[in-house]
């Protein structure tokens, strides 16, 4: 191994990909309480909404990802297949779907549901 190879090793380098979280809607149509619900999901994981890339999509394609996160929350958008509320790999990326914001707010049995989901994507 040469000194340069100790010095710049491949491991000081490897950042783990960011989570994301992507919306039906463009983030200037987030309402406040939208807002404050999805900080709230994000605190429970120990993640801040400014440590998280949101981004819209107006139909779901994990394709068009262009930093390869290695979690992808999604509300408000379906894939063929697939139920909401269910951790599953897609692609090497760890992949929830739920229900809009919107319909969460008022929706308690499926923050639960969402709950129980995001625990077994992060492992907690």
């Amino acid at each position: 191994m040469t000194e340069a190879e100790v010095i710049y090793s491949d491991t000081l380098y490897q950042v783990s990909s960011p989570v994301t979280v992507i919306i039906e809607k463009p983030w200037t149509a987030i309402t406040p309480e939208e807002r404050t619900q999805l900080s709230k999901i994000l605190n429970a994981l120990k993640l801040g909404i400014d440590r998280v890339r949101i981004i819209h999509q107006s139909s779901l394609d994990l394709n068009k990802l262009v930093d390869s996160p290695s979690h992808v929350i999604v509300f408000g958008l379906t894939l063929a297949g697939v139920n909401p509320y269910e951790s599953l790999t897609v692609s090497d990326k760890k992949v929830v779907l739920a229900d809009s914001l919107t319909s969460l707010l008022p929706d308690d049995a499926a923050k639960k549901k969402l709950w129980l989901a995001l625990k077994a994507m992060f492992g907690l």
